[in-house]
């Protein structure tokens, strides 16, 4: 059994959570006999996580290095793509941005799971930590998370790969969120990002609705930070109240804050100078930032030198998402 774990201290949210089996171990031992029984007590296993089954959408991709090689798509690229409508199928004209217009480029084989990109969002935007016992009921806050999937079987018996890669708001530029808010608390800024006005929001979670990346978060109560926790919380970003709706801004505080030091100093502003706190604690950089205008940021050139492998998540929606993910990678073997 893994020992260290359970806490009996760090404040009300740590207290009594688990059990230190070290505590049953006499002093020096490093392992013991023991007898066990049942005892007839049940005990909820809670997750955040939905389904473990894609059911044949394009959220994860992977393909094998020989695809890769060849040239050729995976399967289920090759099936959207005869799926999808020919021609054009827009009502409006494209929206044209002029100065900056921010995106993302993740790498889903270079993410380990780790989770360190989810700790720095609670930590950069005062994320409200909802405890276990409200994650049993949905109320889930993370801006950011981890979701894994479990592909089927191989033909030849083969274990399959483990998907997993970061999800958070993908600041579309057909936001499905955008057009049902009746107030207008989501809107479209100017250098591309889909942002949250939260004294506009009225809490009617018709965006929660309509968003098909399930990425944005509803504030049921009032977050608590008990002392000394309140002194963690970052100045530059809202302390968000009960009833409105929340997601993540590609920290558009720390974009704002670059865009005024360039101006300041009357200058551009420089590729690299804006990292969002994801891809700043990301240790396999497996996520990188910047501006979609500028052909020669580094998170155009990762898009570019890995042309094959880039792909959106469910592109039949036509969402136009500017977060663009590149394929997992693994290795076939001929069979026995």
């Amino acid at each position: 059994m893994p020992i260290g774990q359970g806490h009996s201290a760090y404040g009300r949210y740590a207290r009594n959570r688990g059990v230190n089996l070290w505590s049953f171990l006499p002093e020096g031992a490093r392992s013991v006999a023991v007898q066990a029984r049942t005892t007839d007590k049940r005990r909820m296993l809670v997750t955040p996580l939905g389904n473990s089954d894609m059911m044949g959408r394009s959220i994860i991709e992977a393909m094998s290095l020989e695809e890769l090689a060849s040239g050729r798509q995976p399967e289920i690229a090759r099936e959207l793509a005869e799926e999808m409508p020919k021609g054009p199928y827009e009502m409006y004209d494209p929206i044209s941005y002029p100065g900056h217009k921010w995106g993302m480029t993740i790498d889903v084989n270079a993410c380990t799971g780790c989770s360190a990109c989810v700790a720095a969002c609670y930590a950069e935007n005062n994320l409200a930590i909802v405890g276990r016992e409200r994650v049993h009921e949905g109320h889930i806050m993370s801006w950011l998370r981890i979701e894994s999937f479990v592909p089927s079987p191989n033909e030849d018996g083969r274990a399959p790969n483990l998907y997993i890669a970061p999800i958070l708001c993908q600041h579309c530029d057909h936001a499905p969120c955008e057009p049902v808010c009746p107030v207008f608390a989501s809107v479209h800024t100017r250098e591309g990002l889909n942002a949250q006005i939260y004294n506009r929001c009225i809490g009617t979670r018709f965006c929660e609705n309509n968003c098909p990346y399930k990425v944005r978060r509803f504030n049921w109560f009032a977050p608590e930070w008990p002392e000394p926790m309140n002194l963690q919380l970052n100045p530059d970003v809202t302390v968000r109240g009960a009833g409105v709706m929340e997601k993540c801004t590609f920290c558009i505080q720390r974009i704002t804050a670059a865009e005024i030091d360039a101006r300041t100093e009357e200058r551009e502003l420089k590729d690299g100078e804006v990292i969002t706190a994801c891809a700043q604690a990301c240790p396999t950089r497996a996520i990188t930032f910047g501006d979609l205008n500028d052909q020669s940021s580094a998170m155009v050139k990762r898009r570019v030198d890995n042309r094959g492998r880039i792909y959106t998540m469910l592109p039949e929606l036509n969402a136009l998402p500017q977060i663009t993910y590149l394929r997992s990678l693994y290795r076939t073997t001929e069979k026995s």
